[in-house]
């Protein structure tokens, strides 16, 4: 891999199927760097598809997933987007020498997702549908008290009941 000499260290991941993954800082003016796979013991895969359920745009904004570890390590795992509301993520851990704690799904427009990971042992599949963060919209009016919110239809029965019990 030729990389430009931009003066900055760069921090590269090393995936192979099968194999644990190997971060890498590449260093300004350093050519040759060894990366070593260990062989998986006992890999468990994670796969995920993830879908934006509001007018998020991921090919703007992807989205980011991160998997933290009982040790206080964590990956960053490949996001590959497919359309401006979907993208999907594999990724291998040997739970033999990593103990996942957590999985966080983030996205610049979205609430944040934040998955424990401590039960997992086998491959494991996620449908990841993230929400838009909430609206605040605020519309100018006069004086005045505005219309009430719709739960408040839940309580004109309540009300109605102690109307009668009171005569």
């Amino acid at each position: 891999i030729e990389l430009p000499d931009t003066g900055d260290s760069l921090a590269l991941t090393t995936t192979a199927s099968g194999y644990t993954a190997d971060n890498l800082n590449v260093d300004n003016g350093i050519t040759t760097h060894t990366i070593n796979l260990t062989e998986m013991a006992n890999g468990v895969t994670l796969t995920g598809a993830i879908s934006a359920l509001g007018t998020q745009d991921f090919t703007a904004h992807p989205p980011t997933v991160l998997i933290t570890y009982s040790d206080g390590s964590s990956d960053t795992v490949p996001v590959t987007v497919s359309t401006v509301s979907q993208a999907n993520f594999t990724h291998s851990v040997d739970i033999n020498l990593k103990s996942m704690t957590s999985m966080e799904v983030k996205q610049e427009d979205s609430l944040n997702i934040n998955v424990a990971m401590s039960n997992v042992q086998q491959n494991q599949s996620y449908n990841i549908l993230l929400e838009r963060h909430v609206a605040v919209v605020s519309v100018g009016s006069g004086s005045g008290g505005g219309s009430l919110p719709w739960y408040s239809l839940l309580l004109l029965p309540l009300l109605m009941r102690f109307k009668r019990v009171r005569k």
